[in-house]
């Protein structure tokens, strides 16, 4: 969609420019952000959420995973004193990962996000091509 391709996503202070072809260089860095919504809130109006990104290589009709990244933790003790999200702060996720180790190919990423307060888990998958 041309009108997506000249209006970025603004995320914060950063403005993001999708891929629309999910087609990426081993010189690039794939960035997955995302916002997480009604989680679970503890006592103090915390969430307390795991998240996980997972890679996955595809050869043909076959996966093997590939590799991850350390799980991302989004409570009390890492996110700001002062967030609260009945004064509308957002709960948002993300993970930068240089390509420059994946070999040519077809990838999968998985998002798994485990909400401890609520004890349920979602998981998101997407599909990404690395180039030459």
């Amino acid at each position: 969609d041309a009108d997506l391709a000249r209006n970025p996503y603004i995320f914060g202070q950063n403005a993001v420019m999708p891929s629309l072809d999910f087609k990426f260089s081993r010189n690039d860095e794939l960035t997955i952000l995302f916002y997480v919504y009604n989680a679970g809130l503890d006592q103090a109006g915390k969430p307390n959420l795991a998240v996980d990104y997972n890679f996955y290589h595809r050869a043909g009709e076959t996966e093997k995973f590939f590799n991850k990244t350390p799980t991302l933790e989004l409570n009390a003790n890492t996110l700001p004193p002062a967030f609260d999200v009945k004064a509308g702060h957002q709960l948002n996720g993300g993970q930068g990962l240089p390509l420059a180790s994946f070999e040519p190919g077809e990838y999968r990423a998985e998002i798994k996000i485990v909400d401890k307060v609520a004890g349920k888990t979602r998981t998101e998958s997407v599909r990404f091509t690395v180039t030459p």
